[in-house]
């Protein structure tokens, strides 16, 4: 099953609408969590979702002046 890049942004949205500021923490700990657990495809979703996190947060900043 394939994933289109676009739903990793979504995730990544929708995980700095729900922990703002703390959301490469909340992401590093889904991953730590994928990892220990050995769940390959969760481990691909949040090191995607890692990936363009900053991105996508800048973008929030940039379009509501600030993370919220």
């Amino acid at each position: 099953m394939a994933v289109a890049k676009w739903e990793f942004r979504s995730l990544a949205s929708m995980m700095i609408s729900t922990h703002g500021d703390r959301v490469e923490a909340a992401v590093a700990i889904r991953l730590a969590e994928a990892e220990v657990s050995g769940n390959a495809g969760d481990i691909i979703v949040w090191k995607e979702v890692a990936q363009c996190l900053p991105e996508i947060f800048a973008q929030h900043v940039r379009l509501n002046g600030s993370h919220e």
